[in-house]
């Protein structure tokens, strides 16, 4: 039986491969540019990908690069902000407003879509468009929508080695594959075997921000929408100030938690002293803790091998499960419930 998220999983490999031969050619008005930021407007599985580049390229790019969730515009966005409306549908209402806004501040603006109205309005206001392949869920389109981001910003001199990076990143995922996919048993397979010590507990994810705190956060929302379990995360060292009180009680509920550590020999010393102590102080409280390490040789690879592993463990979990890791029929609801009338209205 045909299994899309099955396949989506094994193409990741080749959406950051494909990314590097879309049509990315922003317009000389792009290009150095003194920006204050760039804003990546986007939501859910649109926005992570904005996340990973954000942690990514912290040590290289000449202005913030930060991820905005919500509807509108910060008050601080203005002529001199680079916004890029992300959203694989083009239909996500909260970037549409952002993108709304930055026509009215007179922001340049870089739209990465499959279509929908956004796409729509970045044709007609003469936008720099990126036109990824539909027919995916958002979060099954990670590949296409972080490398395309990444690439605008190279190609507009803001970043630089995304491409070699992009393409180291795609090797290490090709050699991870054989391990994850389906048809490698359990005992060879990491993906799989975390599913299974997953089976009927609680997931709280655990990464260090500046390396993997982007990961955690995938991690979490894959679990959500994948296999429909409610799971945490959080971020050294400032969980160290507030989180780590959170393990007296209910016991009944500690004892279901199991604890994801995600590594990064990137983490500084005193984050990776952080994380072994805190382990200490509190994996007695809790059903019990996995160590999960990051692979490559350069720290976008990392991230994503991690992410890699991370969403198959979701899928498998899933299926674990019995449920079909594709279908989102809350999400699904309440987008229908927020439209409901509004026709009538109009």
């Amino acid at each position: 039986m045909f299994d899309p998220m099955s396949v989506w999983l094994h193409e990741m490999p080749e959406q950051l491969r494909g990314s590097m031969c879309l049509s990315i050619d922003l317009p000389p008005q792009y290009h150095h540019v003194k920006y204050n930021a760039v804003l990546i407007c986007a939501m859910g599985g649109s926005a992570i990908g904005g996340d990973i580049l954000s942690t990514a390229a912290a040590q290289q790019a000449p202005c913030p690069l930060l991820v905005h969730r919500s509807y509108g515009l910060p008050a601080w966005a203005d002529a001199d902000t680079l916004v890029c409306a992300v959203s694989y549908s083009g239909n996500t209402e909260e970037t549409l407003s952002a993108y709304h806004a930055a026509v009215e501040r007179g922001c340049l603006r870089v739209v990465i879509s499959s279509g929908g109205e956004l796409t729509r309005l970045a044709q007609k206001n003469g936008d720099a468009l990126i036109s990824v392949p539909g027919s995916l869920m958002p979060r099954a389109a990670l590949g296409w929508l972080f490398a395309s981001l990444a690439l605008a910003l190279e190609e507009i001199g803001l970043l630089c080695g995304m491409r070699k990076d992009i393409r180291a990143t795609a090797e290490m995922l090709e050699e991870m594959r054989p391990e994850l996919v389906p048809e490698n048993e359990v005992r060879y397979n990491p993906a799989r075997a975390l599913a299974r010590s997953l089976q009927g507990q609680l997931p709280l994810i655990w990464g260090c921000t500046g390396t993997t705190e982007a990961v955690a956060r995938r991690w979490k929302a894959q679990f959500n929408e994948n296999a429909k379990i409610p799971a945490w995360h959080n971020t050294l060292p400032e969980l160290d100030h507030n989180e780590i009180m959170g393990f007296d009680l209910p016991e009944e509920i500690l004892q279901r938690i199991v604890l994801i550590l995600l590594r990064d020999p990137d983490d500084p010393p005193r984050l990776q002293k952080r994380m072994d102590i805190t382990r200490a102080l509190v994996e007695s409280r809790i059903h019990s803790v996995v160590e999960v390490p990051a692979r490559g040789h350069d720290p976008l690879s990392r991230l994503f091998s991690l992410i890699y592993l991370g969403d198959y463990a979701s899928y498998y979990l899933a299926k674990g499960y019995g449920l079909d890791p594709v279908v989102i029929p809350r999400i699904d609801a309440l987008k229908s419930a927020m439209t409901a009338g509004e026709q009538g209205e109009a």
